[in-house]
């Protein structure tokens, strides 16, 4: 699959294709925005809705910005790391702006930042975060590498990055770790069957979503039960886009194709509300109510538990359902899932089945 690199640095493409194995990783070329965000995020945000706009949707876009963050100085440089001692300043320039910053601070903790986005064709996104916490060194040493490298000393290292080897750097760099969440992202991100899309979850969902969340009988027999509105809804979203970023699979929208808008969710998850089945993964759905008896939620679970087996190497999914609900009950059949155990919600006492399929 090619992505266009929101960036018209070969060098750049060069290395995110190291880090993307599979994937063939292409300068933009064109005009970029300026960099005007308050994050690394928004910047990253920024460029690739540019050149996916540009590109008309032509093919995937990816885009990053990273830096550096001192702890004593409030998480500055952020995102003037690459003019910290002034526009056009070098490498060197910059550095050694920051080592006169931090000079006689006792808290010399430093963390490099890298946020990737990626946007598919049709414009939905997906966000990945790599940290690299370390110290900075009293002065700099090595030659390798570029920017701060030179004084960025890892944790758990006792040479700066600029002593390591390009090999040793990638396997270690906030860059290759965000490279990493992302590529899981990457291999979870869709998947069409004959009447459904399954995409993963975005901000500007929360509309389609509050009226089903706001349902009490959507939501009754949801995580401890009970609507969802306002804020809780905000909440909610914001709790699924999380855990998709940190695992690297999380639940789908559902859009049937023939509508054309979400009416539903199915997926993938890690139950982390029960710690007595983990580990575990667990396939989740729901529908809206003016949805149910069509069958969707039985075809994008089966789609779920077949990722899960064929592109996660699952051995085993669970579903976890209460024993009155009859409607997930009769789905978890359908699947060929088997009653295998009973468990409690730890928030409200209530009795839980625990279904399971196995690879």
């Amino acid at each position: 699959m090619k992505l266009v690199l929101a960036s018209n640095n070969p060098h750049k493409a060069a290395e995110f294709e190291r880090l993307l194995p599979g994937y063939e990783v292409e300068p933009f070329g064109g005009e970029l925005p300026e960099e005007t965000g308050a994050s690394f995020r928004d910047n990253a945000e920024l460029k690739a809705r540019h050149v996916h706009r540009a590109i008309a949707g032509a093919d995937w876009v990816l885009a990053d910005d990273s830096g550096i963050e001192a702890a004593a100085l409030d998480g500055r440089p952020g995102v003037r790391s690459a003019r910290f001692a002034g526009e056009g300043a070098s490498d060197g320039q910059n550095l050694a702006a920051l080592l006169a910053a931090l000079d006689g601070q006792d808290d010399r903790s430093v963390a490099y930042v890298a946020e990737l986005i990626a946007i598919a064709p049709d414009g939905w996104e997906l966000h990945a975060r790599g940290e690299l916490s370390g110290t900075l060194a009293q002065e700099p040493h090595g030659g390798g590498g570029f920017g701060y490298d030179p004084a960025f000393v890892p944790e758990g290292e006792t040479r700066t990055v600029g002593e390591m080897s390009a090999d040793e750097k990638d396997a270690v760099s906030h860059r290759a770790r965000a490279a990493a969440r992302l590529e899981a992202q990457l291999d979870s991100a869709a998947v069409i069957t004959d009447r459904l899309l399954l995409r993963p979850f975005q901000h500007d969902d929360l509309e389609a979503f509050r009226p089903i969340w706001a349902d009490p009988e959507v939501m009754e027999f949801i995580g401890a039960g009970g609507a969802r509105e306002g804020e809780a809804a905000e909440r909610l979203l914001a709790a699924l886009i999380d855990s998709r970023e940190r695992h690297g699979f999380g639940l789908w929208v559902i859009v049937p194709h023939e509508v054309g808008r979400p009416v539903g969710w199915a997926g993938l998850m890690v139950p982390e509300f029960l710690p007595a089945v983990l580990p575990a993964v667990e396939c989740g759905f729901g529908l809206g109510r003016g949805w149910w008896g069509r069958g969707y939620a039985t075809e994008a679970a089966a789609a779920a538990i077949a990722h899960g087996f064929e592109r996660l190497g699952l051995e085993r999914v669970i579903s976890i359902v209460y024993p009155d609900n009859v409607r997930s009950i009769a789905v978890a059949g359908r699947l060929g899932m088997r009653h295998c155990g009973d468990q409690t919600h730890p928030a409200t006492g209530r009795a839980l089945r625990i279904y399971e399929k196995l690879a």
